[in-house]
């Protein structure tokens, strides 16, 4: 793109200024107070701020979002959702095509930055191009429509307000100058900002890392500066004291294109590599010691935020959306409806239920969740409010018969755990063991009817709007009404109320999906957004080198690179070349003005292009300064078809030491320490011992000693959680109930309704696949009679492979040693794949590490 500026005066007025120690360097800044320094991300900002408090409490120091926000406040926030709103309102006028409509409605949130890039560039239209496209020509009429409304017009005047003056009134009234810290992305409007300043006679100086000696390393900031400043770098204030590396040399020697052979660097990197994003957050739960002083680090902040606030039990006190009553504000407007459905899924269901906003039955409180918890799998899939309805009675049918075969040998049981579920195979699912809660399901039905109604009140139907100031009022009822029914965390009652009783400048219509970000935007306005406790965006990544004793930099994948190199990005409705093409139309190609937007628009351009060689300064600094720690792992699962980076791969190849990547499992350890092996009471008791384990119990002893634990000892019996588990479990009770009067005719009517969790077709299937064991084979235990084919409910094999019950008395004194060791010794094999207690297993093995 021609990015020529031909007003030769412009070349002298940025200053750029360059560091090599950055620990040096900022500790003997000298801050003023007559001055701002604008910083690219918080944590350096933070930084920055612990020196200046060493000088005083007057100083000036913001990142570039915070100032753009005390400067223009009108223009952040609701503008944003009312924007968005007046584009929908337009475009379903405008367009009457449905599908057409619909992909444009999904691409609003673009429409929205692109139209606001334009105000902040002082661009009033977008020039026709030759075979202008359909949804360019339509964003151009839209641009001129949003124009015209009054309410519009004043907020971009307001925008288009001299930012020198602003900062005069709103910082200091004798401003001499204005420091800008290590910024690798600078779009265009904010360049254009500091070309505004430029033109009130503020100097702006720039000061960036810069090393002479590594020209590789320097390239991304030297070539971006050259045309910031428009300077070539012979004529910067270069900082001549070089710095001597201690580590980092590897990586070096690599941007550098020199062979490092064995070149000793003492830098030492951790590198672990987790199988499932389940895996992760066990690892946060058992790192929690450490919070204080490790900062966790990802590529991947939108989909690790949430994961990572799982994962730690603590929580972040600030934070409004960490408490159940915040959450509620975040996963209410995920649910919808029409003149006929309301639609959510189950995680919006739960937490709305347990949020505190919707009504329970006096003194449930907090007790709903473990029930919720629990019918999980059987909720798989529920997609509406009916959906759920039918699942509940559903259950009840499931309840009531599960709670026949108990009462058919109620005699015989005598409360006896093991009796019931040799008598009773349905109680090896967990939704059957709900009498275990304080809360019936009576009581849970009469909750989800209340969240019906509040939907109902509250959500407008989809393609519908309602007055925002309406909606607003209704809300204040509903937390009117819980903070008489509930106590209220004193920091979290003025959090919410700060957000239900805030002016509104303007009232407008507004849709569902409006009121989700208008929502949004409040609880987030006060959150840095590439921080949540923690854990930070790698965008914040060199103020955490200097700042954090320890650094885990995790999810370096392809995908997780991707959404890094993405941020900052032109909006995509836009193109350079139409941005350039306009900006001559509008302001001429020899007037100054056009000349500043002209180069803000390719300062943006030369910034994306350079991404990668910013990308890997970035690991350069933190290989080079990080205090103390550092980990490096990637995680199998976060994205769909997703792989590692290229950049964790070269970081292992050049610090891994030839070693494998750390797996991470999820310990739990089975620690009977307790028992004395010396007891020989213990032994005298063996026969008692033995007399407790049903005969099919020992089968699991034959394949792990660990799991055989488990079954016998601690649970009593196995509860398969994971879905794939209950469907073997439903096929082998259908293929014995089969085996009864009335065959499948019989399974089909009366079993399958109970399962509404599979189509009927997959449960054909499933019970297709088992081979029959026949029902009239039994065992006994403790005077009771029962199926042996319950030897596949403790393996869930289902093939035709002879299952046999073991004899107890061979090798008996190796057995119960096996047991009652200090650690339970546990044995790897293809059985791990169907155990109840893999996720709480030190050596399971999951199905894709045997596939490996």
């Amino acid at each position: 793109m021609d990015g020529s500026i031909k007003n030769g005066g412009m070349n002298t007025l940025f200053s750029i200024e360059t560091y090599q120690d950055p620990y040096s360097y900022f500790s003997q800044l000298i801050f003023k107070e007559n001055e701002i320094h604008i910083v690219s991300e918080s944590t350096l900002a933070s930084y920055l701020k612990d020196y200046a408090k060493k000088q005083g409490d007057s100083f000036h120091i913001y990142t570039y979002d915070r100032l753009q926000r005390i400067l223009y406040g009108d223009w952040y926030g609701l503008t944003e959702l009312m924007l968005a709103s007046k584009i929908r309102t337009y475009l379903q006028a405008e367009v009457t095509d449905p599908k057409q409509y619909r992909y444009l409605e999904e691409h609003i949130g673009e429409w929205v930055k692109a139209f606001r890039y334009l105000v902040e560039l002082d661009l009033n239209d977008l020039s026709p191009v030759t075979q202008e496209a359909e949804e360019a020509f339509l964003f151009r009429k839209t641009i001129a429509f949003l124009h015209q409304d009054p309410q519009i017009q004043k907020l971009c005047k307001k925008r288009k307000e001299c930012p020198a003056k602003l900062l005069y009134k709103k910082i200091h009234p004798q401003l001499e100058r204005v420091y800008v810290y290590q910024m690798s992305q600078i779009s265009a409007d904010q360049m254009m900002f500091f070309w505004q300043l430029r033109a009130a006679k503020i100097p702006i100086i720039f000061r960036i890392p810069y090393y002479p000696q590594y020209p590789m390393v320097s390239l991304g900031w030297k070539e971006l500066y050259e045309q910031v400043s428009r300077k070539s770098v012979d004529q910067w204030g270069v900082n001549k004291q070089s710095i001597s590396l201690t580590k980092g040399r590897r990586w070096v020697h690599f941007l550098e294109q020199k062979r490092s052979g064995n070149l000793f660097d003492p830098l030492k990197i951790e590198f672990h590599f987790f199988e499932s994003l389940a895996h992760f957050q066990h690892y946060l739960d058992w790192h929690q010691d450490g919070a204080q002083t490790r900062q966790y680090v990802t590529t991947s902040y939108p989909q690790m935020s949430q994961a990572f606030h799982d994962g730690l039990s603590t929580r972040l006190e600030s934070n409004i959306l960490s408490y159940p009553e915040g959450k509620f504000l975040y996963y209410f407007y995920q649910s919808s409806r029409d003149q006929h459905e309301i639609y959510l899924d189950y995680t919006t269901l739960v937490e709305c239920m347990t949020s505190g906003w919707v009504e329970l039955d006096d003194g449930l409180g907090k007790d709903i969740l473990p029930i919720l918890i629990d019918l999980e799998s059987y909720m798989d899939g529920i997609s509406t409010i009916r959906e759920v309805k039918e699942r509940f009675r559903s259950l009840e049918e499931l309840l009531d018969v599960s709670k026949q075969f108990d009462q058919l040998a109620e005699d015989k049981i005598e409360g006896n755990q093991i009796k019931q579920y040799l008598l009773n195979p349905f109680r090896v699912f967990p939704y059957v063991h709900l009498d275990r809660h304080p809360i019936t399901i009576r009581q849970i039905q009469n909750a989800i009817t209340n969240l019906e109604d509040m939907i109902k009140e509250l959500l407008p139907e989809e393609g519908k709007e309602i007055s925002i100031k309406q909606h607003m009022d209704q809300l204040r009822k509903y937390w009117k009404q819980m903070r008489n029914r509930r106590k209220i965390d004193v920091d979290v009652e003025e959090q919410i109320e700060e957000i239900l009783y805030t002016p509104l400048f303007v009232d407008w219509e507004v849709t569902r999906a409006d009121l989700r970000q208008f929502f949004l935007s409040f609880c987030e306005q006060d959150q840095d957004r590439d921080q949540w406790g923690s854990l930070s965006s790698f965008t914040q990544i060199e103020g955490l080198t200097l700042t954090a004793d320890e650094i885990h930099l995790t999810d370096l994948s392809k995908r997780g690179i991707d959404q890094v190199q993405q941020r900052g990005c032109l909006p995509s409705i836009l193109s350079w070349s139409w941005l350039i093409q306009s900006i001559r139309q509008q302001f001429g190609e020899q007037n100054p003005q056009a000349a500043k937007r002209t180069h803000s628009v390719m300062i943006h351009y030369l910034a994306d292009k350079l991404k990668e060689n910013l990308l890997l300064f970035r690991l350069f600094f933190l290989l080079v300064f990080h205090r103390k720690k550092l980990i490096v792992s990637w995680i199998r699962g976060l994205h769909e078809q997703d792989e590692e980076s290229s950049y964790l791969q070269l970081l292992f190849q050049l610090y891994g030491n030839g070693k494998e990547l750390l797996t991470w499992d999820l310990n739990y350890e089975v620690d009977v320490s307790n028992v004395d092996m010396k007891d020989h009471r213990l032994y005298a008791r063996l026969d008692h011992f033995i007399e407790q384990i049903p005969q099919v119990y020992w089968t699991d002893q034959e394949v792990c000693s660990r799991k055989f634990f488990y079954n016998s000892l601690l649970e009593l019996h196995p509860i398969y959680t994971d879905d794939i588990h209950q469907q073997k479990v439903f096929a082998l009770l259908g293929s014995l109930l089969s085996q009864q009067a009335g065959g499948k005719e019989m399974v089909r009517k009366m079993v399958y309704p109970l399962f509404p969790q599979w189509t009927d077709q997959q449960k054909s299937d499933l019970i297709e696949m088992v081979s029959h064991s026949p029902l009239r084979e039994s065992l006994h235990f403790q005077g009771i009679e029962y199926p042996k084919a319950l030897i596949q409910f403790q393996s869930l094999e289902t093939n035709d492979q002879e299952q046999t019950i073991c004899e107890v008395s061979e090798q008996l004194d190796e057995r119960i040693s096996s047991i009652f060791q200090q650690h339970v010794e546990a044995k790897v094999g293809d059985h791990c794949k169907t155990c109840p207690y893999l996720y709480a297993c030190t050596e399971g093995e999951f199905t894709i590490e045997r596939s490996m």
